[in-house]
């Protein structure tokens, strides 16, 4: 599975990356419904859908 693969689960630190958000606004936009939930990959472990978060960033407005 390639680094630019759609379908791979992203921890959160790649995540902050993709998005372009610190650790607290992130959660806050999880917890308001503008980023998808993350997926539950054990006990005490989740990630993100690449491919859910590629939507959410292109769905953000574009600086002038």
């Amino acid at each position: 599975m390639s680094n630019d693969d759609p379908d791979r689960i992203l921890r959160l630190p790649e995540a902050l990356a993709l998005t372009g958000h610190s650790k607290t606004p992130f959660y806050a936009k999880v917890k308001a419904g503008l980023i998808p939930k993350p997926v539950r990959l054990g006990a005490k472990a989740v990630g993100w859908r690449r491919n859910e978060l590629l939507e959410y960033v292109r769905a953000l407005p574009r600086a002038a």
